[in-house]
């Protein structure tokens, strides 16, 4: 392991959210060709339908144990890593199914009561506005603030899953449900530092996100100013650069997100469970 990641996490110390980022950097920078190939790889697999998309799962998670096993310095080879989850292959798919059921969920059961308590007030202020219209006002900012607390409140339950393929991919005997539980468990009181890191972590990749789409854009405006092709075939290229530039972009990025959930991880199982990495490693 590098001196720098060494010092920072040698000791299983709580990580203040720009150690975060600085051990996330450092892990990539480490072996940024292995984590690239592993990404590009990864990608390909979306090219395959249900299969495919399981191994893309699968890969993302096992860029993260590699992260964390190097933050505790037990670091594996990717083919050691990559026979521990080749057996919880479908686990990783139905861990993101369960996660779209949970989120589907969450939304609708919001918006329902949401719906009730804004129609509750809507009747209100229609019985007490003729007495005086400024409970019209007040309602409408009651109305206002009740929907910004339930965004706000969705958000935070979504952050308490953001970890969710992590101890999947790290901790033995665990499966799809278990892991997203544990990443609600994990993140408990934690959610202010998550959002933290993420933006944090936004604002370092947002550089590279704007290169790639103006990089995308410049060529698909190329194509349609300089280059003399029929009106179907600029549209196909030009669409064809666009999902390079994606790609390109997401090749680069996945890696390094997948490295921050590892360090999240680390650091929340550091807060929440002392040195206790051992038992459940």
């Amino acid at each position: 392991m590098d001196s720098n990641i060494r010092s920072a996490t040698i000791a299983l110390r709580p990580l203040s959210p720009g150690d975060s980022i600085s051990a996330g950097i450092q892990l990539y920078r480490n072996h940024i060709k292995l984590y690239l190939t592993l990404s590009a790889v990864s990608h390909l697999w979306l090219l395959v339908p249900v299969y495919g998309w399981a191994k893309y799962i699968m890969t993302a998670g096992l860029m993260s144990r590699f992260a964390f096993q190097e933050l505790i310095d037990e670091p594996e080879t990717v083919a050691q890593s990559r026979a521990k989850l080749n057996a919880r292959l479908w686990s990783f798919l139905w861990l993101v199914v369960q996660l779209g059921l949970r989120w589907i969920g969450v939304y609708i059961l919001s918006m329902i009561a949401l719906f009730f308590i804004t129609a509750l007030f809507g009747l209100a202020i229609g019985v007490l506005v003729p007495v005086s219209p400024i409970f019209s006002v007040i309602g409408g900012f009651v109305i206002l603030g009740t929907t910004l607390f339930f965004l706000y409140a969705i958000v935070r339950i979504f952050l308490r899953w953001y970890i969710s393929d992590v101890p999947l991919s790290v901790e033995k005997g665990i499966t799809a449900g278990q892991s997203i539980n544990r990443s609600w468990t994990l993140s408990q009181r934690l959610v202010g530092r998550i959002q933290i890191v993420i933006i944090l972590s936004f604002l370092v990749t947002w550089p590279l996100s704007v290169l790639t789409s103006l990089a995308s854009r410049w060529m698909s405006q190329l194509l349609l100013d300089q280059l003399f092709l029929g009106l179907e075939g600029t549209f196909t290229a030009g669409w064809l650069i666009f999902v390079l530039g994606w790609a390109i972009g997401s090749i680069v990025l996945l890696p390094f997100w997948q490295i921050i959930k590892a360090v999240m991880y680390y650091d929340f199982r550091c807060r929440q469970e002392g040195l206790d990495l051992e038992l459940r490693h």
